[in-house]
């Protein structure tokens, strides 16, 4: 699919789409994958780190797979499950393409193997922050693009 690189919302909206689509088309089951506003309107960022995680252990289950591996999925946590303090909410979330100030430990690991992935890209890319900057979509659909079989 053409990534659609528009600043306009519907264009954004499509690429998280056409993301959840090749997830899909990869074998991934819709109990793994995340509504577009839960990205996009930054609804429900737990359930976009969960993707990201099951489609890291998904295809380091390919036979022909060598890149980077990402941790037991017991032990992820979400952006908001250690330190959530519902008045300082705005605080966890880091302004766009800028890093989430001390992300733990399995935060750090999901960053890392996304960053991993998408230096295979060309160019090479990478995100600092899980919701700015996947928020348009653009850097999904490269993810996709960079893994093998999709």
């Amino acid at each position: 699919n053409k990534i659609n690189t528009t600043k306009f919302g519907y264009g954004q909206m499509e690429n998280i789409g056409n993301y959840l689509k090749a997830c899909t088309s990869i074998g991934l089951k819709d109990t793994d994958l995340f509504d577009t506003p839960d990205l996009y309107d930054e609804k429900n960022i737990n359930l976009v780190i969960n993707n990201i995680h099951v489609l890291a252990k998904f295809v380091e289950k390919w036979e022909d797979y060598t890149g980077p591996k990402i941790g037991d999925s017991k032990q992820v946590k979400t952006l908001f499950s250690e330190s959530l303090d519902m008045n300082n909410i705005d605080s966890l979330l880091a302004e766009e393409g800028k890093p989430i100030e001390s992300p733990t430990q399995e935060q750090q690991e999901i960053l890392d193997w996304v960053n991993k992935q998408l230096q295979k890209a060309s160019p090479p890319t990478s995100i600092a922050n899980l919701s700015a900057d996947f928020k348009t979509g653009i850097k999904l659909l490269i993810l996709t693009k960079v893994l093998p079989k999709v």
